[in-house]
């Protein structure tokens, strides 16, 4: 989710219903409001309040939209698979969706357009994928593949050694029980490799609602490495490393919404300045307040 810059969407938002939710961590309904927010990125224009609970600190939106109302958000289908990976993309999925383990049987959360899966494949690993959208046909053709909510996954139990979902958990419905069932589909001993958005992150301060990387409502969730980190223990794994992402590209696209919603008419997220940014990126890192982290944990 994170490689598209400002990808409008058109959503008529009077049909858009919504529901209280619990906390998806500790289960309470007790909350405050941490941030009031539209989605710049997406071009919508309803505010949702995202809360943080009293009761563990976990932040998520509520009331958010329901399970039929979110689909509106998204768009039908993906873009179509052109049968190879461009050199940034293969250079990106180096850096950071590296699997230190040697090949065995993978399962790719939230594939999208099966880039990864495609690469994985290449380095000898046997890929299956998941998601809760249509892909594109390709990657049903080629790969094992199960539309449908994580926790409904038809993987028989000790299928996978390693499972991944980049940019995925923050989207899920219910990221707890998609999890243990995470735990139940690895192999004992198996790896879980996580990346999403940093809510504590230096960019999530200095920006607010104007945060590239906020984009509610899609994202119900908004984690911090603590929260991901319990959450994660909580579905029965065990952490052995966090990793908070090097690059983010997120402080460039924030300074454009703000300047967007100010009507301010000028275009600055571009590759140039996002390079000049790159100092910021590795400081937010250094000191471990990246806008992107992972997590890697064993079953």
């Amino acid at each position: 989710m994170s490689d598209a810059d400002i990808m409008e969407v058109r959503v008529d938002e009077d049909k858009v219903q919504t529901e209280a939710r619990a906390c998806g961590l500790c289960g309470s309904t007790r909350s405050k409001l941490w941030l009031r927010a539209d989605n710049l990125r997406r071009g919508t224009k309803r505010y949702f309040d995202v809360v943080e609970c009293l009761d563990c600190s976990f932040r998520f939106t509520s009331p958010s939209p329901t399970r039929e109302s979110m689909r509106l958000y998204y768009p039908e289908h993906y873009e179509s698979w052109q049968g190879s990976l461009s050199l940034p993309l293969r250079v990106y999925y180096r850096l950071f969706r590296a699997i230190p383990r040697p090949p065995g049987r993978i399962l790719d959360i939230g594939c999208g357009h099966g880039g990864y899966l495609y690469l994985m494949r290449e380095l000898g690993w046997t890929c299956s994928g998941q998601d809760i959208s249509p892909v594109p046909e390709a990657v049903t053709r080629d790969f094992p593949f199960f539309k449908g909510e994580v926790q409904d996954a038809p993987f028989p139990a000790g299928s996978f050694d390693v499972i991944t979902s980049w940019f995925s958990i923050e989207h899920l419905r219910d990221p707890l029980l998609s999890l243990k069932k995470c735990h139940e589909m690895l192999k004992p001993g198996g790896l879980i490799a996580i990346d999403t958005s940093n809510s504590d992150s230096l960019e999530a301060s200095l920006f607010g609602r104007y945060w590239h990387h906020l984009l509610v409502p899609e994202h119900y969730w908004q984690f911090t490495e603590e929260s991901l980190r319990r959450m994660v223990e909580a579905a029965g794994f065990r952490v052995v490393r966090v990793r908070h992402d090097a690059l983010s590209f997120g402080f460039i696209n924030s300074l454009q919404h703000m300047l967007k919603d100010r009507k301010i008419p000028v275009r600055i997220a571009n590759p140039l300045t996002k390079l000049l940014t790159v100092p910021f990126d590795l400081a937010a890192a250094a000191l471990r307040r990246s806008a992107l982290i992972t997590v890697y944990a064993v079953k």
